[in-house]
């Protein structure tokens, strides 16, 4: 999974609250693979 380490980070930033910093983590890992479905459930 080539989007994993972004879509990881991503979701702890959610946790964390820090939800500017998710969105652009999950634009990373969607640059990456458009089409991985952990993006969009996640962001």
């Amino acid at each position: 999974m080539k989007t994993g380490a972004w879509t990881n980070r991503a979701r702890a930033r959610t946790l964390m609250k820090d939800f500017d910093g998710a969105i652009a983590d999950f634009a990373e890992a969607e640059k990456i693979d458009p089409s991985a479905p952990q993006i969009a459930g996640n962001r």
